[in-house]
């Protein structure tokens, strides 16, 4: 999409998230027809509203990538390097079958042993958490 005066939308990175006040609703700044508008965030849709300044509030910080989504993909990845390391029993489960208790102990720590799955772990969540 080319960005005229009339036209233009920020890349990810760039982008000024709002919060509405009344409704909640979640969206950046975008121009449309020579004005600034809300798009809310939703994937794949295109839903425009008015910015009226007194009603949306700029979200402080936005992170589009959440702490439990973080570590699922550290997960994720320690199930790889399980795999490759050749411990394919300890590699058999996903996030969602693993207990309760077992996602809590990753959201606060993430695995113990050998060193190598820490160090991925450690790795992984301060690379995301840092760019998010």
């Amino acid at each position: 999409m080319t960005a005229t005066p009339d036209h233009w939308e920020p890349e990810a990175f760039q982008r000024i998230y709002v919060r509405h006040g009344r409704t909640g609703d979640l969206g950046y700044l975008v121009r449309r027809d020579g004005r600034d508008v809300v798009r809310l965030d939703r994937v794949n849709q295109e839903i425009i509203q008015d910015y009226d300044p007194h009603m949306w509030t700029t979200e402080a910080s936005y992170r589009p990538v959440s702490h439990v989504q973080v570590v699922q993909i550290a997960f994720a990845a320690d199930q790889l390097l399980l795999k490759a390391l050749g411990e394919h029993q300890k590699a058999r489960k996903s996030w969602h079958e693993i207990s309760e208790k077992q996602r809590k102990a990753w959201l606060e720590e993430g695995p113990k042993d050998p060193p190598k799955r820490a160090e991925l772990y450690r790795a992984i969540t301060e690379c995301l958490e840092a760019a998010s």
